[in-house]
């Protein structure tokens, strides 16, 4: 689809933004003003964003990323209906048995057994002591010291346009995710959605929605630690439902895909959380770009520097 409106004024950018969260297109090539194409960044989460430049008869043209060169790019649906059509999005590159691995139970095991203090940031370690299994608290480890790696970015890419890749946020402005707990869920299921959130910044943008009759005496945990926690019917949730960009139901919903890995590696799980991909200029060293990105908070960060984990 192309578009090219008379006004980019507030009402345009809106019903664009929500368009792109809806149908969910794997790219958006964006000739415009730099501070337009970086509001369509931080509000959308596509796998491929490229900013024109007109004046120097640099326009973005096509969907085009070469991931050799960190343009990295992937198929990913509409987030609501992640569940419905597959297990994990696909990124490029990656490798292809990793969608089917899974940690090892004895190896989660003894990376939980480690007192929190020596690897849990402090903000996460309530939550992480009501959790009672030692393979999920191994699991938790995986997610944290993955995620203290995976954001230190945005990386730069090598190739002749400007790029920059990483894990982001959801969209800043309407990027609320759910965790929409049913009768029946155990805390130590629901922990690994709840800590990616927690020590990270976009711990403002997970809602715990649980059902009144489930059993949750951690949810006073939860809230203190700064989390929103709500309990709602199932007709309460189903009509606010609408306003989520992603939601996580557990008990997991009887469509969903059977081949996902229990413990799946991390990086795969934490894709279906957050968004991933890059951006990029059609110029090479287009160092005023490199300085406007990188700065956005869109790019998701730690909450807690890695010196205190």
């Amino acid at each position: 689809d192309i578009t090219a409106p008379a006004s980019l004024d507030g009402d345009f950018m809106g019903e664009l933004t929500t368009w792109l969260n809806r149908e969910q297109p794997i790219t958006l090539a964006m000739n415009c003003d730099a501070k337009v194409a970086q509001e369509l960044f931080e509000n959308t989460s596509l796998v491929v964003y490229t900013v024109g430049s007109i004046g120097d008869k640099a326009p973005a043209l096509t969907a085009q990323a070469r991931p050799q060169d960190g343009e990295c790019f992937g198929e990913f649906p509409p987030r609501r209906m992640l569940e419905a059509v597959t297990a994990f999005p696909v990124i490029i590159p990656s490798s292809t048995p990793g969608y089917n691995s899974t940690y090892a139970s004895a190896f989660l095991q003894a990376h939980g057994a480690a007192p929190l203090e020596q690897w849990a940031p402090e903000g996460c370690r309530a939550v992480l002591q009501a959790c009672h299994s030692p393979e999920e608290k191994g699991y938790c480890r995986v997610l944290l010291e993955y995620l203290a790696d995976a954001t230190t970015g945005p990386r730069r890419g090598c190739g002749a346009r400007t790029s920059l890749f990483g894990l982001q946020r959801p969209p800043l402005s309407t990027g609320l995710c759910c965790l929409r707990l049913g009768k029946g869920v155990s805390f130590d299921e629901a922990v690994r959605y709840i800590i990616p959130f927690l020590a990270t910044t976009a711990k403002t943008q997970l809602v715990i929605s649980a059902d009144p009759d489930a059993a949750f005496p951690e949810a006073d945990v939860l809230s203190r630690q700064g989390l929103k926690v709500v309990r709602e019917s199932k007709e309460a949730f189903a009509a606010s439902e609408a306003r989520y960009w992603n939601i996580a139901f557990l008990p997991r919903t009887p469509s969903a895909p059977v081949c996902t890995p229990k413990y799946a590696l991390a990086a795969h799980f934490i894709s279906t959380l957050f968004p991933m991909g890059h951006v990029k200029s059609t110029l090479s060293n287009h160092t005023a770009f490199v300085e406007q990105f990188a700065a956005s908070p869109k790019w998701l960060r730690m909450a807690e520097p890695a010196s205190r984990m």
